[in-house]
Parts: C-alpha cells; sequence; structure tokens
C-alpha cells in the first residue's frame, strides 16, 4: 500500500480504562452487556439518565483496579489498543 510505519502505541485512556471498566461491568452482569455504553451513547430520557447514574455507581468501586490496569498495560506496552502510526513512502507514486 505504499505505507511505512512509523510509531505504535497500545495505550489510549478512553478506550484502555473504559473497557476495563465495561468489561469488568459485562462480567458482573451478564444478562445487560454493553449496558454503560448504551446509556452514555443512546441514553436520552429521564429514565436513561437515572440508569446511567446507577451504573456510573457501580463502576466506581472497579475504577481504582481499572486504573491500575491501564497503568500496568501502559508501562508494559502491553495495552489493549493497538494504534500504528503510519506514513507515506515518499518513492511510491503508485498512489
Amino acid at each position: 500500500m505504499g505505507l511505512d510505519i512509523v510509531g505504535r502505541s497500545t495505550f489510549t485512556v478512553s478506550q484502555n480504562l473504559y473497557g476495563f471498566l465495561q468489561s469488568s461491568l459485562n462480567k458482573l452482569f451478564p444478562h445487560t452487556p454493553n449496558r454503560l455504553y448504551h446509556l452514555l451513547t443512546r441514553g436520552r430520557g429521564r429514565r436513561d439518565r437515572m440508569a446511567l447514574v446507577g451504573w456510573v455507581l457501580l463502576a466506581i468501586p472497579i475504577l481504582p483496579f481499572a486504573v491500575l490496569e491501564t497503568l500496568l498495560t501502559a508501562n508494559s506496552n502491553q495495552g489493549a489498543t493497538l494504534t500504528l502510526y503510519a506514513r507515506k513512502r515518499a518513492n511510491d507514486n503508485n498512489l
């Protein structure tokens, strides 16, 4: 494709930290998968806002573990998100 990889990262707060929280909630409440995500992205009414408050309260005790996991995996370059940074090759005239 005419690209050279110039960098990589396995860390983003928005994915790694949140992903740990959502995955933990999914494990604790398997009958309501990704409920926090759905409330954050699609919740509109008063009832949804109240449910969101409840899910956030459930997530708070998990937060220290999510932060610890995020820091450990970021430090060891083993995070759950892979981002590649690429540059078009200077001598590639096919694109």
